[in-house]
C-alpha cells in the first residue's frame, strides 16, 4: 500500500509541477535594445524600440504586426519609448501550434523561422542569418527563470565562443529581433 500511496503523490508531484507555457508576446508588446559600439571612445550607442501593433491575415493565417523606432549607432534616438506614430512597419509575426515563432517580413512573402520554443537539450535550431547565410546552433542547455513570479522555460545555445538565450515569450536576451550575431569582413 505504501508503494502505491508514494508512486500516486509522486505522479501528482510532477503532474502538478508542470511550467505553463508562455506564448511569444503579440498585442501591445515593446521591447527596447540598446546597442553599444566599442570601436571608439567613448562607446556609442544606438536605440530601438520594437512594438507589436494590431494584427492582419496573410494566407488565411493570423499575424501580430510588428513596428520599429529606428536609433543608430552614435546617434540618440529622439523616442524615450516605443511610439507607434513614428515608427515603421517591419513585418508582422505569428506563433503556431508547434511553438514556433514565424516573421514575414513586410517586402517579403515567405515566413523565416525566428524561435522555436520547443527546443530541448542537443536539438539543433538552424536559420538564415543575412548577411552569413544558413547557421545552426545546438542547443546547450534548457532551464527556468522567474519573472514576475512565474517561471518561465530558458533556453541556451553556445557557439563560437558566443552564447545566447532566449526566454520563452519574451525571445532573445540580446534583443528580441537582434540574435545570432554574425560576422563578414577581413579581421587581419
Amino acid at each position: 500500500m505504501k508503494k502505491i500511496l508514494c508512486s500516486v503523490f509522486l505522479f501528482c508531484a510532477l503532474r502538478f509541477s508542470a511550467q505553463t507555457y508562455y506564448p511569444f508576446a503579440t498585442d501591445s508588446a515593446t521591447w527596447t535594445v540598446v546597442e553599444y559600439g566599442y570601436g571608439t571612445i567613448p562607446p556609442q550607442t544606438g536605440t530601438w524600440h520594437y512594438g507589436m501593433a494590431g494584427d492582419t491575415i496573410f494566407n488565411g493565417l493570423l499575424y501580430s504586426k510588428l513596428y520599429v523606432n529606428q536609433g543608430s549607432l552614435g546617434s540618440v534616438n529622439p523616442e524615450p519609448v516605443f511610439n507607434l506614430q513614428t515608427a515603421t512597419y517591419l513585418g508582422a509575426i505569428r506563433e503556431d501550434s508547434t511553438k514556433k515563432i514565424l516573421f514575414r517580413k513586410w517586402s517579403d512573402t515567405i515566413e523565416i523561422l525566428r524561435y522555436d520554443f520547443s527546443l530541448n537539450v542537443g536539438d539543433t535550431f538552424c536559420f538564415n542569418n543575412e548577411p552569413c547565410g544558413i547557421q545552426c546552433h545546438q542547443v546547450a542547455a534548457v532551464d527556468s527563470i522567474l519573472i514576475n513570479g512565474a517561471y518561465r522555460r530558458q533556453i541556451h545555445f553556445s557557439y563560437g565562443g558566443q552564447s545566447e538565450t532566449w526566454i520563452e515569450g519574451i525571445g532573445s536576451i540580446v534583443g528580441a529581433f537582434e540574435f545570432f550575431w554574425c560576422f563578414t569582413g577581413n579581421i587581419e
